[in-house]
C-alpha cells in the first residue's frame, strides 16, 4: 500500500470519527435543549416568584429605609441641637474653667505668699525664741550676779559698819595716843637730856604684896631684839623692873608702831605679844613703858 493510500485511509477514518462525534453531539445538544427549555420554564416561574418576593422585600426595605432615613434625619436634627447645646455648655464651661483657673492661680499665688510668710514667721519665731532664751539665760546670770553683789554688798555693809565702829574706836584711840605721844615725846626729850647728863632711869622702887611695879615717874626705855609674826622680844627684863602684863609703846622716829604686852619676863629680856600693829616691826625699834597702859 502506498503512502498516499495510507494517508487517505487515515483521513477517511478521521472523517468518520468526526461525523460520528458530530451526530453524537447533535443528539446530546437536542436532548439538552429540551431539558434546558423545561428547566428554563421552571426556573422562569421560580425566578418570577423570587422577583415578586424580592419586590415585596424591596418595598418593605424601602419603607424601612424611609423610616430609618426619617429617624436619622430626626436624630441628626436632635444631634445638631444637642451639639449646639453642648457647644454652648462647653463655651460656658470654658469660661467657668478660665474663671476658676484665674481664681486658682490667684489662690495659688496667695498660698505661695502665705507659705513664704509662714516660713518667715517660723524663722522669726525661731530667732525670737533663741533671743528670748538668750535673754532669759542672761537675765538669770544677771540675777545671780545681782544676788551675789547684793550679798557681797550686804557683807561689805556689815564690814563697813564694823570698820566704821572700829574706825571710831581707833580714831578715839588715835587721838588718845596722839596726846600720849606728845606727852611721851616730851618725856623722851627729857630722858635724852638726863641720859646725856648721866642720869639713867631708876629701877623699881617698892614691893607691895609681893608684886613688883616700876616707878611710874620714870618710864623704861629699851629696844626690840627680835620679831616673829605677832610675837617679839625686847631688851628690858626683870632687872629693869619689867613685870608680867606691863605694856610698852613700840615706836620709830616718834612714830607709834604697836603696843607690846609682857608675857614672859627674864632677868635681861622680855618676850610678849604685839597689839594694834600699824606698821612692820623691826629689830632695833624703840620701846617705852607707858604707865597709863598697865
Amino acid at each position: 500500500m502506498s503512502t498516499l493510500t495510507k494517508v487517505f485511509a487515515v483521513l477517511l477514518v478521521v472523517a468518520c470519527i468526526a461525523c460520528s462525534m458530530s451526530v453524537t453531539q447533535f443528539l446530546v445538544t437536542s436532548s439538552n435543549e429540551r431539558e434546558l427549555k423545561e428547566n428554563s420554564e421552571s426556573k422562569r416561574l421560580a425566578l418570577h416568584a423570587v422577583i415578586q418576593s424580592t419586590n415585596v422585600q424591596n418595598q418593605r426595605v424601602g419603607r424601612l429605609l424611609n423610616e430609618e432615613r426619617a429617624a436619622r434625619v430626626a436624630d441628626a436634627v436632635a444631634a445638631d441641637a444637642e451639639q449646639k447645646r453642648l457647644a454652648m455648655n462647653n463655651q460656658l464651661l470654658s469660661t467657668q474653667l478660665a474663671t476658676l483657673g484665674a481664681k486658682f492661680s490667684a489662690e495659688q499665688a496667695a498660698n505661695d505668699s502665705l507659705i513664704k510668710i509662714t516660713e518667715q514667721a517660723q524663722k522669726l519665731h525661731q530667732v525670737l525664741a533663741k533671743q528670748v532664751a538668750d535673754l532669759r539665760s542672761e537675765a538669770s546670770k544677771q540675777i545671780q550676779i545681782a544676788t551675789a553683789l547684793r550679798d557681797d554688798l550686804r557683807g561689805r555693809a556689815r564690814v563697813i559698819t564694823g570698820l566704821e565702829y572700829r574706825v571710831g574706836r581707833l580714831d578715839k584711840q588715835g587721838r588718845d595716843q596722839a596726846e600720849e605721844i606728845k606727852r611721851l615725846q616730851t618725856i623722851i626729850r627729857d630722858n635724852r637730856t638726863r641720859t646725856a647728863m648721866g642720869n639713867i632711869g631708876a629701877r623699881p622702887t617698892g614691893i607691895t604684896g609681893g608684886e613688883v611695879r616700876p616707878d611710874i615717874t620714870k618710864p623704861l626705855h629699851g629696844r626690840v631684839k627680835s620679831v616673829s609674826n605677832d610675837l617679839a622680844e625686847i631688851s628690858l627684863g626683870e632687872d629693869d623692873g619689867v613685870v608680867t602684863g606691863m605694856r610698852f609703846l613700840v615706836y620709830r622716829s616718834d612714830k607709834l608702831l604697836a603696843i607690846f604686852v609682857a608675857d614672859k619676863v627674864e632677868p635681861d629680856s622680855t618676850a610678849g605679844r604685839l597689839l594694834d600693829v600699824k606698821a612692820t616691826i623691826k629689830g632695833g625699834d624703840n620701846v617705852l613703858a607707858n604707865p597709863r597702859l598697865f
